[in-house]
């Protein structure tokens, strides 16, 4: 499940990039459902770092919630989330 709205993420973000229909954002915060310094944290500090040498986001934080294999914080998103709108 949690390939799967990974993947959803990043082909809307994919398909705005390629339609040069990219919308300006002051500020984004990514949600990585690990402890600091694991692979999921790399991989969500490597996107804040590409995104901002870019200019795409100006401020972005990355906020890591551990537990459970992840459960924790995919529930955390879930929830923290459900008024956001989506592509």
């Amino acid at each position: 499940m949690r390939f799967t709205k990974l993947l959803g993420a990043t082909l809307c973000t994919g398909a705005l990039l390629l339609t040069g229909n990219v919308l300006a954002i002051d500020s984004l915060k990514i949600l990585v459902p690990a402890a600091p310094a694991g692979g999921w944290d790399q991989t969500g500090r490597a996107l804040q770092a590409a995104l901002q040498a870019d200019k795409i986001v100006s401020k972005i934080t990355v906020d890591n919630k551990g537990g459970a294999g992840g459960t924790i914080g995919l529930a955390q998103f879930v929830s923290s989330s459900k008024a956001i709108p989506t592509c």
